[in-house]
């Protein structure tokens, strides 16, 4: 992706699931993913994921913002609205 001249990769993400179905590490899993995605691809990766509960469904918040190192640096507090806000190469975010 890199070499293609991406620098940022975009995650938009709707994790949506009962609570009985939703894995305790759900967000964890979206992170580690997000940094082999970084890691691999020599990008940052934004992710975007919605937060809370509605219509019985629940949903971690696992917006983040990752390094192409794959270290995280900002990640949403967990089960609720949040704002992330960072800075790339001089361009805010």
């Amino acid at each position: 992706m890199r070499s293609a001249g991406v620098a940022i990769l975009f995650v938009p993400t709707n994790n949506g699931l009962p609570p009985e179905k939703t894995p305790a590490d759900l967000v964890d899993r979206a992170r580690n993913c997000d940094s082999a995605r970084a890691i691999e691809n020599r990008v940052w990766v934004i992710r975007a994921d919605v937060a809370g509960s509605a219509s019985g469904l629940t949903s971690g918040g696992a917006s983040g913002i990752v390094d192409p190192d794959g270290a995280v640096r900002h990640s949403a507090a967990r089960l609720k609205e949040d704002l992330l806000v960072g800075e790339i190469g001089g361009a805010r975010l």
